[in-house]
């Protein structure tokens, strides 16, 4: 399955999500997200990257992953990890 075939029945059925009220969110935001993030992360460009299956999979484990973990919540004076993440990755203030 390559990145383009992924949609968001796909992601629900992987996450076992089993209701309807995020679908928008998923489509909108989640999926776009965990997209720029695989790209920004391989350095692949996207039609490079959207025709590989090992990739179309790290896509759709990416996405659950993003709505598992949806909270912005500071637990434990610790940010969200997975925010952290996404900043790290355009940090360019080292110090």
């Amino acid at each position: 399955m390559t990145i383009d075939q992924v949609d968001v029945d796909t992601v629900k059925s992987w996450g076992r999500i089993e209701t309807n009220e995020d679908d928008e969110i998923i489509r909108s935001l989640i999926m776009p997200a965990a997209r720029t993030r695989l790209y920004e992360y391989t350095g692949l460009p996207p039609e490079d990257a959207d025709t590989m299956d090992s990739l179309g999979m790290a896509y759709v484990a990416l996405c659950v992953f993003l709505y598992d973990n949806r909270t912005m919540d500071i637990l434990n004076d610790k940010q969200n990890a997975v925010i952290q993440a996404f900043m790290d990755a355009h940090c360019v203030n080292l110090l």
